[in-house]
């Protein structure tokens, strides 16, 4: 069974463009409606209030809401994203040119160079006329 996309804002019951103040409102107002205190052995009222506890928290947070209003379900991806070990390091290839490029200079020694190792059998035009 797929998951339904909960929109916050149905949830609390205001409109897209509403103001900070009408969302805490609307917030209040449900919460006190719906806590498990008053409310006590009520399991849908317990999950109704921890629905519009959720779309709160997002609602009132302007960065949370902007990434809502943005990116919609999807939200909350990519924020936990870590990168994964050697993430960003240059390649031993590359490592091994510069090295050779530092030690030698010299044009036909970075030709021959680019020859072997990056460009592979490579015939050149030069070579086919000699």
């Amino acid at each position: 069974m797929a998951v339904k996309f909960r929109d916050y804002y149905e949830t609390l019951g205001v409109p897209r463009g509403a103001a900070d103040e009408d969302i805490k409102k609307a917030f209040r107002k449900l919460a006190r409606k719906l806590h498990p205190d008053v409310n006590p052995g009520d399991k849908s009222a317990e999950e109704k209030f921890k629905e519009i506890n959720e779309a709160y928290q997002v609602l009132s947070d302007p960065e949370k809401r902007e990434r809502y209003d943005q990116l919609g379900d999807d939200w909350k991806a990519g924020t936990d994203f870590t990168a994964p070990p050697g993430f960003g390091r240059p390649r031993r290839g590359l490592r091994r040119f510069r090295r050779h490029i530092r030690r030698r200079a010299g044009i036909q020694r970075v030709q021959r160079f680019l020859r072997k190792f990056v460009w592979g059998a490579r015939r050149w035009p030069r070579d086919e006329l000699s």
